[in-house]
Order: C-alpha cells, then sequence, then structure tokens
C-alpha cells in the first residue's frame, strides 16, 4: 500500500508522535487521520479548499501542505478557510419521525383505539388512556390518518380506494406482540413513569449524521474546547437542562464515526450545549 512518508514522518517527529494521539487531539478519528497518510484521500477538496481536517493538522503540526502531501496529490490551487464553521454545510436534515407526541386522545377516543386490540382485556382501566395515547402517537401518519377518519371524526363514509389496506394494517400493528410488551413496561412503570416512557419513544426520531453535521459537531467541540464527557458536567454547573436520557456516549459514538444516526434530542442538547460553552470561551461563530 503507498504510504505518505512526509506526512508520517511529520506526525512522528512532532509534540504527538503518533497518529492516535495527533487523532486525540483534533477530536477527529483515528481512521480519518491515517487515511491522508495512506493517500486515501486528497486533501483538497473540489472548490480548491483545504478540507476542514487537514487545515487541522496542518496548525497542529505547524506545517504548510507541501510539507506534508507530494505534488500529485495537491493536483489545483488551494486555499485556506478563515473559519471552517458551516463547512460545506447544507440545508438541515429533519428528523425521521416515529414518535408524534403532537397527537392527543379523548377519553372516548381512547376507548376506540382500545377496541381494537385483541388483549384489550389486559389493559387496566387507570392506564388505558395512557396506553391508547402511546400507540396513537406511534402509528405512521398514513396509519394514523385513517383510524382518527374511521374512530376520532365521526366520519361515516366507506373508506376510499386503498383506505381499507391501509386500516388493516394499522390493526395488524396495534396488535404486535411488541405492543403488549410495551403494556407490560407501562404496567411496570406505573403510571407515574409515563413521562419518561414517552421520551424513550421520542429517541426513537433519528437524524442522519451527515457529514456536513458530523463537521459542525467537531466545530463546536473545537471552539468550545469541550469534549463530549465534560459537557455535560458544564453544562450542569450553568444550570442548563439535560433533558432525561440524554448521554455522553451517544455524542461519543457519532464523533468517532461509530454510528450513522443520532437520536433528535441528543443532538439538539449538543449544539445548543457547545454553542453557550463557546460563546462562553469568546468563540462565538
Amino acid at each position: 500500500m503507498e504510504k505518505n512518508e512526509r506526512y508520517f514522518r511529520a506526525i512522528e517527529q512532532s509534540r504527538f508522535g503518533s497518529v492516535s494521539r495527533l487523532a486525540e487531539h483534533l477530536g477527529l478519528s483515528y481512521r480519518n487521520v491515517q487515511s491522508y497518510g495512506l493517500l486515501e484521500r486528497r486533501p483538497v477538496d473540489r472548490k480548491g479548499v483545504v478540507k476542514y481536517d487537514v487545515a487541522g493538522i496542518c496548525r497542529a503540526l505547524d506545517c504548510g501542505l507541501e510539507d506534508l502531501f507530494p505534488s500529485d496529490a495537491i493536483d489545483r490551487p488551494y486555499r485556506f478557510l478563515d473559519s471552517y464553521e458551516g463547512y460545506g454545510k447544507r440545508a438541515a436534515k429533519t428528523p425521521r419521525q416515529r414518535f408524534f407526541q403532537e397527537r392527543e386522545i379523548t377519553p372516548d377516543q381512547a376507548q376506540a383505539v382500545l377496541a381494537l386490540l385483541e388483549f384489550r382485556e389486559m389493559v387496566p382501566d387507570d392506564l388505558g388512556h395512557a396506553f391508547a395515547t402511546l400507540l396513537v402517537r406511534r402509528l405512521k401518519p398514513a396509519e394514523y390518518a385513517v383510524v382518527a377518519r374511521v374512530h376520532f371524526e365521526g366520519d361515516e363514509a366507506p373508506l376510499r380506494y386503498g383506505e381499507g389496506k391501509i386500516y388493516e394494517r394499522a390493526r395488524r400493528w396495534l396488535n404486535l406482540p411488541s405492543n403488549l410488551r410495551l403494556l407490560t413496561k407501562l404496567k411496570e412503570e406505573s403510571a407515574a413513569g409515563i413521562e419518561a416512557l414517552e421520551y424513550k419513544m421520542q429517541t426513537a426520531n433519528r437524524v442522519e449524521l451527515t457529514n456536513q453535521i458530523v463537521a459542525r459537531l467537531w466545530s463546536l467541540r473545537n471552539r468550545s474546547g469541550i469534549g463530549p464527557v465534560r459537557l455535560f458536567s458544564w453544562a450542569e454547573s450553568q444550570g442548563i437542562e439535560i433533558p432525561e436520557g440524554v448521554t455522553a456516549q451517544p455524542l461519543v459514538n457519532a464523533l468517532g464515526g461509530r454510528t450513522k444516526t443520532i437520536a433528535a434530542p441528543v443532538l439538539a442538547f449538543a449544539e445548543s450545549a457547545w454553542e453557550a460553552a463557546a460563546a462562553e470561551k469568546g468563540h462565538a461563530p
């Protein structure tokens, strides 16, 4: 395999001494830093901009681009950006919503939903409304629309073309074993634990971790000077609310390239907390 000897030599002769220590300093994955040494990736993008991770490597090693890469790897005029905030940024990805917290149903509507369950007799009366609400909030939009029209809106018109299959699909989904297990969990949690259980379901709303989102997270982390784990103790010291169930591990996985998606509440907290930390440090965007 072809190796970029000058790149590896510069790292070895630096204060870091190894790819792993350089990667840790920059908050990049080991594989990311190594890939440039193996000439698997070019340091300059198609617009002639030195990539944000290469710019960080150059700064850390106090080297120019030509000091680290052979001329055939730098195949076009290039430039460094004054700031890499928003580098390659595209429109924000909206979460793939699987839990619709805004849906509310009345006690009568809850009874209509429970009547569709084959295990209706297993649902305690005091948990019936809460359980039916959780089921309704997890229905896919198409299934919810048909169930709502038939059972919530009092629409007596016959099901339109294609709606019959959607309605039957909704009934099958409502009676899946996973919903019976949800009922068991709800019984264990009791009515007081409904809020915590709802949060766990909200984490099903996942955001795809694009290169742009990961780059933004790294930018926020580097500007704030606070890693994912310390971010939580910092937020607590500042009185910033940490949502129930949000932890550092998903952020560690995201920054390390070990996951393709992240829970929407985790991403929202990380971005807002890191922004606040960076502003306090005087590194506002």
